[in-house]
């Protein structure tokens, strides 16, 4: 069950870049525009915070 805990430490620190480049609105607005850009920033935003969820949820409930 290391392997579950393993991978769930992996998964939410790969998540974490994804949440802070949700939070860049300006520079999601200057590269795709300001409507395209706030799009992308909300799915990232919210498919890292489900994801990081996910994981939490995985930390507690693997046996260590």
């Amino acid at each position: 069950m290391f392997v579950w805990f393993f991978v769930c430490i992996i998964g939410f620190f790969l998540m974490i870049p994804l949440h802070f480049l949700s939070v860049e609105h300006h520079f999601l607005e200057q590269k795709f525009g300001r409507k395209k850009g706030t799009k992308i920033g909300e799915i990232l935003g919210a498919f890292s915070g489900w994801m990081e969820l996910v994981f939490l949820i995985g930390f507690w409930v693997s046996p260590q």
